[in-house]
């Protein structure tokens, strides 16, 4: 079941993706599931309802920060001002396929081809950690760039 963040958790949430990524903008309404989903909608907030999903997946509250999902980048990203790593061709197509990438950063960084926002990983040691889900990884035949 979902519940709408209230004005505390959404400034505490926004302030968090500040302190990540230099986020400065503005998000609709936001949701959070019991798994700690954060879903950002355009509609009036719905209370009362038992509702389990709503609007766009962006980011999932992890222990150690939040990740975000591949429409959490593109939402994010353009407007970030650090952790966001910019990669080469080759690394974009291995990121794609599912592998982690050489970068650095710290924590949860935006994953950036050319214009592109392809999602988040957890930077550490050099390389950087692979979050995007088996369905939603290109095989290499699918990879165009």
């Amino acid at each position: 079941m979902m519940h709408p963040l209230n004005s505390k958790e959404k400034r505490s949430l926004l302030k968090q993706m500040d302190d990540q990524w230099g986020f400065k903008g503005r998000l609709s309404s936001l949701y959070m599931n019991k798994e700690g989903r954060i879903y950002e909608s355009t509609a009036e907030p719905l209370d009362g309802l038992r509702i389990e999903t709503a609007g766009n997946y962006i980011a999932k509250q992890q222990i150690d920060g939040l990740s975000l999902s591949i429409e959490g980048s593109q939402l994010i990203g353009p407007t970030a001002t650090k952790n966001v790593v910019e990669i080469d061709a080759i690394s974009a197509k291995a990121w794609m396929n599912g592998q982690d990438i050489e970068g650095q950063g710290q924590g949860y960084v935006i994953i950036r081809y050319q214009d592109d926002f392809l999602g988040s990983g957890k930077a550490s040691d050099g390389k950087i950690l692979n979050r995007i889900p088996k369905i939603r990884r290109l095989s290499t035949t699918e990879m165009i760039i």
